[in-house]
């Protein structure tokens, strides 16, 4: 069965060397205890199944060496793995999964016992290529499911989208408000617009390639390199309120904190991270980095022409505007680390103009077609080398996923919490919020020889939420006391 559809750059690397163990790791809690029966039958019933990718294998042309999909019978017990806890076990059984921090000497919770599992799964040995690229690995006593997809079969969107799919209820199968609601404007709209979007894109552009090929960040002590990728691995979670994070939008006048429907990280989600990685600098690396260096990151940034979650029925419908597959590309996202702290909000600020510069470029679509280009006429090992120095160039990576807008229950279990890393990148930093109905997560991945105590990076993230939430009030307060004038 052949592709109908071009492999993404994304897609055609997932499965060179040294990139086949290219995962999404998706922990979905429960509520209730998890029925491995009734797991298996709402598999077996659901459009996973009927998605070509998850019941084919990646196969080899003989002739061309030429990569396509491969449809083969699917046995749903080859892909369902039962973790056993050994957090608590004797200290003569295997203790690869215990906790490293030095202060940690009470039991695990089930965060700390997931997170752990989440680390040692991402530097794990590659998936078998002789079944399905998928895998479900219960966690019984922690009441969650890690779902291991490699990446050649779809992006987080497609992933979000499949959870959205076979969890909503039957009245809102057709409701696609979330996607109506949240549209991204074309940049070409007016002359003067249209000009400003070919020199951002022509100077993004140009900052995009040349980082790709040998700029590197400045600020060596957490930059990526060749090999970090294989070294020890830590996940920790920050937990965010949406509602506090749509509050702060309100007083950053054109802030952008749309979690559905979003092509791109938000400006407040920025100014978080921003903010709080500017103060675990501080104390961590206080002489190592100058004052005004430049920390880069990486953005994957969604090309669909429909923004959000979609119904996976129609991502594969032919001539659908929201395809299943890797449908992104990278944006580059500069950061300036300064020893003077500013105020919280000005972080936001900072970032919303940073972001809208991007959104009036074509960056990312430039980026894209460069990589489609560079793939069809010096290959995938050449491309490979490059996609390897645009990630070591730089220093982490922030996605932000929009998860399902509502409540959704699977197997009839309602689902608690979603929250997704990936599988170990050339780089010592990874963050991916995932938005679930109230409540965001960012999963937290470091090199632990790199960014020691990241529970402390978690805890800036969310007292910097905080602490803009805090100057919020306060600036929503004086505009109400404000005299109003006629």
């Amino acid at each position: 069965m052949e592709e109908e559809e071009p492999v993404t750059p994304m897609g055609r690397l997932s499965y060179q060397p040294g990139y086949n163990n290219n995962v999404i790791l998706c922990a979905i809690g429960f509520k209730n205890p998890i029925d491995i029966d009734a797991l298996k039958l709402e598999i077996s019933n659901s459009i996973m199944i009927k998605i070509p990718r998850f019941s084919s294998i990646l196969s080899v042309d003989p002739r061309d060496g030429s990569r396509h999909w491969k449809k083969v019978q699917v046995n749903l017990d080859d892909h369902i793995i039962n973790y056993r806890d050994r957090s608590n076990s004797d200290s003569d059984s295997d203790t690869s999964l215990q906790s490293n921090d030095n202060d940690n000497h009470h039991p695990m919770s089930d965060d700390d016992v997931i997170n752990t599992y989440l680390a040692d799964m991402a530097v794990s040995s590659p998936m078998r290529m002789d079944k399905p690229l998928w895998e479900l690995h219960i966690m019984h006593a922690q009441k969650c499911i890690i779902m291991k997809v490699h990446h050649a079969i779809g992006d987080g969107i497609s992933l979000m989208s499949l959870l959205w799919t076979m969890g909503r209820s039957p009245r809102d199968v057709n409701n696609n408000e979330h996607n109506r609601v949240y549209q991204v404007n074309h940049p070409f709209k007016g002359v003067w617009k249209s000009l400003v979007c070919i020199w951002y894109t022509l100077v993004f552009g140009l900052l995009f390639i040349v980082r790709s090929l040998w700029v590197k960040d400045k600020c060596k002590v957490i930059s990526g390199c060749k090999g970090v990728e294989l070294w020890p691995r830590k996940v920790v979670t920050a937990k965010f309120k949406i509602s506090d994070m749509k509050f702060i939008r309100k007083a950053i006048p054109n802030a952008v904190i749309t979690l559905v429907g979003m092509q791109t990280v938000n400006d407040v989600l920025c100014g978080i991270v921003w903010l709080g990685l500017t103060r675990y600098l501080h104390i961590h690396y206080p002489k190592d980095l100058q004052d005004g260096v430049q920390v880069t990151g990486l953005c994957p940034y969604n090309l669909r022409q429909q923004p959000g979650i979609q119904d996976v029925a129609s991502m594969l419908t032919k001539d659908t505007r929201a395809a299943w597959g890797n449908k992104y590309s990278m944006i580059l996202l500069p950061f300036i680390y300064m020893k003077k702290s500013l105020e919280p909000l000005d972080y936001v600020t900072l970032a919303k103009e940073m972001m809208n510069r991007k959104k009036q470029s074509l960056e990312a679509r430039l980026s894209y077609n460069l990589g489609l280009l560079m793939y069809a006429l010096i290959g995938p090992k050449v491309g490979n080398l490059v996609f390897d120095n645009l990630y070591c160039n730089t220093s982490f990576v922030l996605s932000n996923i929009p998860g399902p807008p509502e409540l959704i229950t699977i197997g009839g279990n309602p689902v608690s919490s979603i929250r997704v890393t990936p599988s170990s990148l050339p780089q010592p930093l990874t963050m991916n919020m995932v938005g679930y109905h109230e409540w965001a997560n960012m999963q937290i991945q470091v090199a632990k020889d790199v960014f020691p105590n990241p529970n402390m990076l978690a805890k800036f993230f969310e007292d910097a939420l905080a602490d803009m939430k805090e100057a919020a009030e306060k600036t929503s307060r004086n505009d109400a006391s404000r005299p109003k004038t006629i």
